[in-house]
């Protein structure tokens, strides 16, 4: 029979959640969360072998509510532009919320090679929305291009002088 901890891995990381977005990836400790959770930090190691086990967690759970949204996205919208919006806002908010801890994490113990895999990961799970998208408003023949449109909406997340507005008239002219 397992034991009853009294805590959810759930509430753990939402404590180190809150942190990543409010402090940062320096200022999150495995002591931290455990006394910010009433628990002590050998009973954190019950939950998660490490600090960057915790952080991936954390970050993988709101990832999905990314995914998730981008795939209602895919599946509802009934305009190509306004489902790229969705999807741009969606990946903006989440890659906002994190961009403190991002830039700390690659500071430490990130290399180049490590954060070009993930650029390719995320792009691709993103890519396979925007086909989805594309074929379900009409579009078929953009869900070939998929690649190129979400590496276009990566940038425009990522480069201080394009934002919604110049993504959309990228996607528009693209629909000419």
């Amino acid at each position: 029979m397992p034991k009853v901890l009294g805590i959810s891995e759930n509430k753990i990381l939402d404590v180190a959640d809150k942190i990543l977005r409010e402090e940062g990836y320096k200022e999150l400790s495995v002591r931290k969360v455990a006394n910010l959770c009433g628990i002590a930090v050998g009973t954190f190691y019950l939950y998660f072998p490490s600090k960057d086990d915790l952080v991936a967690n954390a970050i993988l759970r709101s990832w999905k509510k990314v995914l998730s949204a981008t795939d209602a996205a895919a599946r509802d919208s009934d305009d190509f532009t306004e489902g790229i919006i969705i999807v741009y806002r969606a990946t903006k908010d989440f890659s906002d919320a994190y961009t403190k801890a991002f830039s700390e994490y690659s500071g430490t113990v990130g290399s180049h090679h490590t954060l070009a895999s993930r650029h390719l990961t995320l792009r691709l799970q993103i890519a396979e929305r925007v086909a989805a998208l594309a074929n379900n408003t009409g579009h078929a023949e953009l869900a070939e291009n998929s690649d190129m449109i979400t590496e276009c909406v990566l940038t425009a997340i990522n480069q201080s002088d394009m934002n919604e507005n110049t993504l959309r008239k990228f996607i528009n002219l693209t629909l000419k």
